[in-house]
């Protein structure tokens, strides 16, 4: 389906994917994401659109701190 939208076939994209897997894993809402991830609420709704404004790394940094929340088992953000 990607190759229909090539716009869409990036690292951001593919990243954005596992952030919001991890969302739906966890079942919390936006804002406590935003809290765990330690960026504004603004930042990381554009992560779950996979803008291409952040860099791969920014989107792995935001996927280590969510890790890191699962494997604390999801204490304190």
């Amino acid at each position: 389906m990607l190759s229909r939208f090539p716009e869409l076939d990036t690292p951001q994209f593919h990243l954005s994917e596992q952030i919001l897997s991890k969302k739906a894993e966890l079942g919390i809402e936006q804002e406590l994401m935003a809290k765990i991830a330690k960026v504004s609420l603004d930042d990381y709704v554009s992560f779950e659109m996979a803008s291409t404004d952040f860099t791969e790394s920014q989107y792995e940094e935001v996927l280590e701190r969510l890790a890191e929340y699962t494997l604390k088992g999801e204490g304190e953000a």
